[in-house]
C-alpha cells in the first residue's frame, strides 16, 4: 500500500450550477455521487480532505470518507473564491485541487500531478493534448492564495486570470490522458462523461462482429 501524500486534497464543490439545473456534486456517477467518488479517490492518496462549499448546501447525508466541510469564506464569486477558502484552510503547504464538474480524474493522474510539483512554482497544472492548460485539478502552493486574494479584491473572478499571475509548471498530457479531463456543465456533457464512466468500467461493450 503506498503511503498517503502529505498534501491537502480540496474539493471545490457548491456552485451555483446553473447550466446543469441541479447540484453537480450530487448526480449519479456509478454506485456513488460525484461528490462521494471524489472523496474516496482523495481519501486512498492524500492526507487529508477538504470540501469547500456555499452555505446552502448540505452534503452531510453522504458518505464523504471523513472529508471535511468548509463553507466558502466569499458566496457567489465562483470557484476562484473557493480555492482561495480552500488554500486558507489546508493545513499544508501544497494543496492538491479538484472540481466536481470532472468526476473523470483518476488515481494515475493526481500521482502524476503530485510526482510533477517542483519547489519555487505556484501550481502545477495540466495542459491537454491541444496545448491549452486547465487550471484542475492541479497542485497548488498554499502562498498562492495571496495572489489569488488580490484578483478578488479587485473583483476579478475568472479562473483563467490566475495564468497571469502565477508561476505554473505544466505537465502536458497526451490524447488518451486528456480525456479524464472532460467537464461537464450541462445535462448532455453529464450523459456524455457518464458514458465514458460506464465503457472504461466495462458496462458498455462493443457490439460483436457479424
Amino acid at each position: 500500500m503506498n503511503p498517503k501524500v502529505p498534501m491537502t486534497a480540496i474539493i471545490l464543490a457548491g456552485g451555483k450550477s446553473s447550466r446543469m439545473g441541479c447540484d453537480k456534486a450530487l448526480l449519479g456517477f456509478g454506485e456513488e455521487t460525484v461528490l462521494e467518488g471524489l472523496t474516496q479517490l482523495t481519501a486512498s492518496i492524500f492526507s487529508e480532505t477538504f470540501i469547500i462549499s456555499s452555505q446552502s448546501k448540505n452534503y452531510h447525508q453522504l458518505n464523504l470518507k471523513g472529508a471535511v466541510i468548509f463553507n466558502d469564506f466569499l458566496e457567489n464569486k465562483g470557484p476562484l473564491a473557493r480555492l482561495y477558502t480552500g488554500l486558507a484552510y489546508s493545513t499544508h503547504q501544497v494543496s492538491c485541487v479538484l472540481t466536481c464538474d470532472m468526476p473523470l480524474v483518476n488515481a494515475s493522474l493526481l500521482r502524476e500531478l503530485v510526482a510533477f510539483w517542483q519547489e519555487g512554482y505556484d501550481a502545477v497544472c495540466p495542459e491537454d493534448s491541444e496545448g491549452r492548460l486547465q487550471p484542475f485539478p492541479g497542485i497548488y502552493s498554499r502562498s498562492s492564495r495571496h495572489f489569488i486574494r488580490l484578483l478578488l479584491d479587485r473583483d476579478e473572478t475568472a479562473m483563467r486570470r490566475l495564468f497571469d499571475i502565477l508561476v505554473i509548471r505544466p505537465l502536458v498530457l497526451g490524447k488518451k490522458e486528456s480525456e479524464v479531463l472532460a467537464n461537464m456543465n450541462t445535462l448532455k456533457d453529464y450523459e456524455q462523461v457518464s458514458k465514458k464512466k460506464r465503457k472504461v468500467s466495462g458496462e458498455i461493450t462493443s457490439p460483436v462482429p457479424s
